[in-house]
């Protein structure tokens, strides 16, 4: 069930809904209408997890208290994006009044969450990657990390004066 939902969009949920005799309210309906990948926010969220000591879990509230500026439907909406580009591992439960499942606690980075957050990590790496992709209109992980990495190459031969 949760990838199948994932996948709608509020809009696209109502009629599902009203299909089986059940309305989504209006107030879930606009608290989740607005919500758009932010990539700082991704961001913020891998490194809090990151920061977290082992064997330990975050919830939402205590990632939104780590991210600053995220409300907990962002933080929350991200942490379930994240888990689909597997980056993350978390516990959810899913509402089917809700669009997205409601993340309860991050557990773990995957490896791939390690790899992403390793080019992304620093943030001098972080701004020039964020440039590039806002100049070009890449907002998806799969092109950050794309960016990231040729931004990391670049560095790397000035390091060893080869650019």
């Amino acid at each position: 069930f949760l990838h199948i939902f994932l996948s709608f969009s509020p809009k696209a949920l109502s009629p599902i809904l009203s299909s089986q005799g059940t309305a989504m309210p209006e107030s879930i309906e606009r608290r989740w209408r607005f919500l758009k990948f932010d990539p700082d926010c991704a961001r913020s969220i891998l490194l809090a997890t990151e920061a977290m000591p082992y064997n330990s879990a975050l919830t939402v509230p205590q990632l939104v208290d780590q991210c600053e500026g995220y409300s907990e439907q962002e933080v929350n909406y991200h942490c379930c994006k994240l888990v689909e580009a597997g980056f993350i591992r978390a516990i959810s439960v899913h509402d089917p009044r809700l669009p997205v499942p409601t993340v309860k606690k991050v557990y773990d980075l995957t490896y791939a969450g390690h790899q992403f957050l390793a080019s992304v990590k620093s943030d001098s790496i972080w701004s020039q990657t964020q440039t590039v992709a806002k100049s070009i209109g890449a907002n998806s992980m799969q092109a950050i990390a794309s960016i990231a990495s040729t931004v990391v190459a670049a560095a790397v031969n000035r390091c060893l004066g080869l650019s």
